[in-house]
């Protein structure tokens, strides 16, 4: 239940603040303007990291035990806020950001404990004190920097966190660290209400304040995860940060080979190189997921190797990533324009009208069937259900005139989204009317499957358009689960997840086909109907 308290609650108040710091940012002129090392061509809002940082803290300060950890996790963490929000508001050079990190490390490190202690070779070994504090400091102050310096295209870093962070929580479970779970699930759901602001094309960013946070956390997550009494390799955050680490051993070394200092700006990333191979923003963006993606699956299959046999595979995957990157450069094709025309849908005459019209009747009627079927079911809740669907009443009764008054808070998809998690939840325990796996259900669910996929390919909604971001999200919810020798998870999450994704992009294809007020009504009598059931 902490669990899923975590995710919910991080992306809840991460989807809610980030329109809000929009509106500051741009009414302040805290935008990050174009230029020549640039991506985008318009300005763009740069203080999104705020919301992560302010979502990851609240959640576990109310979900995790005080500890002395978990207290220098946050004093460093709001070390970095601070220099990263220096940075962004004002500007700061590599030595103040370098003091910054180094301040953030050690606050952890002495005041939490945190260190690598011990490698993996045949069996674990300790390491002597003059060379782990150094390592920890190094891989810390590295992987913070590997994270900013991967924040260049549209959902880059935050899509990259999303894969490694869980990663981390999966090793996490595993190796029984309740506070690495709970905070890469706030983690993780920061970065997914995040995103669904920053994929391309971004109408925010997370700045220094977010990539440098992000970063600090992967690393002492990830060396909590795998020191001892961990069982897994010491060695395995080399894959974990995989595509961020190789991106930045590529660049300090083109450098240093040009007598330039490691700290110079260019666009010798191997994002910016994937762009020049003729790739759009996306196209770049969802390559290099799938290779991270990859070191993913390797991190799950070597997670008890020798630490040398992780160091020789992350190197071959060194090699081959920009090997193969270079070859593809030498036969580039002139680089495609920054927003391509896409082919728009069929034109809109009475029979393409017509499935549309047919298709958002079946997806109303498929939703909002399941919501009403099992919220309305006779069997009694558990208490505990209350102040979620408290949250959802609220939420749906506000709605119609936070909409009139702020277009942009996004009270209606919050309530839609909390409404249909607490159903998927409600079903999946058991407490529905119909069991999960009855014919009923898996009915409706193959019904709604494929209406979805068609309103998708249809454009049901000119607002909706998958991207990178999607195929990630049904990567981790769906291939990681599947997995070979993958039983942490029993039967009912997996569904769950798999009926989530159908629930979630019904819901954004129906957002702005739907008036507010049916909306919000529909929401609040199923809340209603929950909160009585829980009584």
């Amino acid at each position: 239940m902490q669990i899923a308290a975590a995710l919910i609650l991080a992306f809840g108040l991460t989807l809610a603040s980030v329109p809000l710091l929009t509106l500051l940012a741009l009414r302040a002129g805290l935008v990050d303007l174009p230029g020549p090392r640039k991506a985008h061509h318009v300005p763009v809002p740069r203080i999104g990291g705020i919301a992560i940082v302010f979502s990851v803290i609240v959640t576990t300060l109310l979900l995790t035990e005080e500890s002395h950890f978990l207290l220098a996790y946050l004093a460093g963490s709001s070390i970095l806020l601070i220099f990263g929000l220096w940075d962004d508001l004002r500007g700061a050079n590599y030595l103040v950001k370098l003091v910054g990190q180094l301040l953030a490390a050690t606050v952890v490190m002495t005041g939490g404990g945190l260190l690598i202690g011990s490698v993996t070779h045949i069996e674990r070994m300790t390491l002597p004190g003059l060379i782990a504090y150094p390592l920890t400091m190094i891989f810390i102050v590295g992987a913070t920097n590997a994270m900013n310096m991967s924040d260049g295209l549209d959902g880059l870093a935050g899509g990259l966190g999303l894969v490694i962070v869980s990663a981390i929580g999966l090793l996490g479970f595993f190796a029984d660290t309740p506070f690495v779970v709970l905070a890469s699930c706030a983690l993780l759901g920061a970065l997914a209400g995040f995103l669904r602001f920053n994929t391309h094309p971004a109408k925010i960013f997370m700045g220094d304040c977010g990539s440098q946070f992000l970063g600090f956390s992967v690393a002492v997550f990830s060396i909590v995860a795998t020191q001892s009494p961990s069982p897994f390799s010491a060695a395995l955050p080399l894959l974990i940060l995989g595509w961020p680490i190789i991106d930045t051993i590529w660049v300090i070394s083109l450098r240093l080979a040009r007598g330039q200092s490691p700290f110079a700006a260019d666009r010798e990333h191997l994002h910016h190189r994937l762009i020049r191979a003729g790739l759009t923003q996306t196209q770049a963006v969802a390559a290099i997921y799938a290779c991270q993606a990859a070191m993913f699956l390797l991190v799950y299959l070597l997670r008890f190797e020798s630490d040398l046999a992780i160091v020789g595979t992350f190197a071959i995957l060194a090699i081959a990533c920009t090997a193969t990157l270079e070859q593809r450069l030498r036969v580039a094709r002139p680089t495609r324009a920054a927003n391509p025309s896409e082919p728009g849908p069929p034109g809109n005459d009475a029979i393409y009208s017509g499935k549309r019209y047919l298709l958002r009747g079946a997806l109303i009627v498929l939703v909002a069937g399941y919501i009403l079927t099992t919220t309305t079911a006779p069997r009694s809740l558990p208490t505990d259900f209350r102040v979620l669907a408290l949250i959802v009443l609220v939420c749906a009764l506000l709605t119609p005139a936070l909409s009139k008054w702020s277009p942009v808070l996004p009270s209606m998809r919050i309530s839609a989204y909390l409404l249909t998690a607490l159903t998927i939840y409600i079903d999946q325990l058991g407490f529905g009317r119909y069991s999960p796996t009855s014919p009923q259900m898996l009915i409706c669910f193959s019904l709604m499957s494929i209406a979805t996929v068609t309103a998708i390919r249809l454009h049901l909604s000119t607002s909706f358009e998958l991207n990178a971001l999607d195929f990630l999200v049904i990567f981790l919810a769906l291939v990681v689960p599947s997995l070979p020798g993958f039983v942490a998870l029993p039967n009912t999450i997996t569904t769950g997840l798999a009926k989530a994704i159908v629930c979630f992009y019904a819901i954004e294809l129906l957002r702005h086909q739907v008036p507010v007020v049916l909306w919000s009504s529909g929401i609040a009598i199923a809340a209603i109907t929950v909160l009585a059931r829980a009584f």
